[in-house]
């Protein structure tokens, strides 16, 4: 009886596994390649299938990852190795976007606090206060999550330092090309607050 409830335990724990494994592979790249500006990434990059997914973007993404996850399982000793790797690479890259928006609420209130909104938490002084207290918060479960207790400094500096500097700097370096690409008016356009677009 306890080696089938071990297997169903693990059954159960595969499925959910590789049901989340689906939506992570495909709701990420749905998501960023949808909400980028136009010109970043080629036409055919980011051109949707009969699905609504960008295929090409896809497979890109899996030759990114695929690698990601074999080479560490290389370096690996056990299971358990490998999956606190991984879980320490996610954990760092998932609390970036969160903490880009908290930057970038900080800044809306700093200096566009003027600008029209449906919604609108507290005063100025409030909501610079509150994000403030946030973004102190997850720095500190940002680093906690990027150098975990135990694992080798080399490993983590290797995969979730420079996995992390590697990508941020291709994103910043596409973004400036793009900018750098577009005309005075276009740059006015992109600049502009998405509040004082009608």
């Amino acid at each position: 009886p306890e080696a089938l409830m071990n297997r169903f335990v693990g059954l159960v724990s595969f499925t959910a596994m590789f049901g989340s494994l689906l939506m992570w592979t495909a709701t990420p790249v749905k998501i960023f390649f949808s909400e980028i500006p136009e010109g970043i990434f080629g036409k055919k990059t980011v051109e949707l299938n009969e699905n609504g997914v960008p295929a090409r973007a896809a497979w890109i993404q899996f030759l990114i990852v695929i690698p990601l996850m074999i080479i560490p399982m290389l370096g690996s000793n056990t299971v358990q190795d490998l999956m606190n790797t991984i879980i320490n690479m996610t954990a760092a890259a998932s609390m970036l976007p969160p903490l880009f928006i908290m930057l970038a609420y900080l800044n809306l209130r700093a200096k566009l606090d003027h600008l029209p909104r449906d919604f609108r938490m507290g005063s100025r002084r409030t909501g610079i206060i509150v994000v403030s207290m946030l973004i102190a918060i997850f720095a500190v479960g940002f680093v906690a999550s990027t150098f975990p207790t135990g694992a080798n400094i080399l490993t983590i500096i290797f995969y979730n330092v420079g996995g992390i500097v590697i990508f941020l700097g291709f994103a910043w370096w596409k973004y400036s090309k793009y900018i750098k690409g577009l005309t005075a008016e276009e740059r006015h356009i992109e600049a502009t607050p998405a509040s004082n677009v009608d």
